[in-house]
Parts: C-alpha cells; sequence; structure tokens
C-alpha cells in the first residue's frame, strides 16, 4: 500500500515557516557559536527563501 504512493508533486508548496527561518538565522547572529551547534543538523536547503539560504550558507 505504501509503495504506490507518491510525493514527487511538484505543484504543491513544501512546508515552509519564514518567521521561524528569521528567527534561527536571528538567532545566530546574536550567538555565533549557535552555528557550530546547528550545522550538522540545519543543511541549507531546509530554508524555503533563497535569500534566508544564501545568508545561512555564509555563515
Amino acid at each position: 500500500m505504501v509503495d504506490n504512493l507518491s510525493f514527487a508533486c511538484s505543484d504543491r508548496l513544501p512546508p515552509q515557516n519564514i518567521e521561524a527561518e528569521q528567527a534561527i538565522l536571528g538567532g545566530i547572529l546574536l550567538d555565533p557559536g549557535a552555528i557550530a551547534r546547528v550545522r550538522d543538523v540545519l543543511v541549507t536547503n531546509a530554508f524555503y527563501l533563497s535569500i534566508h539560504r544564501d545568508i545561512y550558507a555564509a555563515l
């Protein structure tokens, strides 16, 4: 039954929370040591907005 499911629909928006992205980036900017704690868990592509991906990649 699970084999028949397809999650590759390109017409659907992925889950997103712009305010959460802003809070994460703001927290890292306020505490530069935070990047070391999240770098292995939070990947750049987890951000919905490209500007947030760019900022995170630059940190």
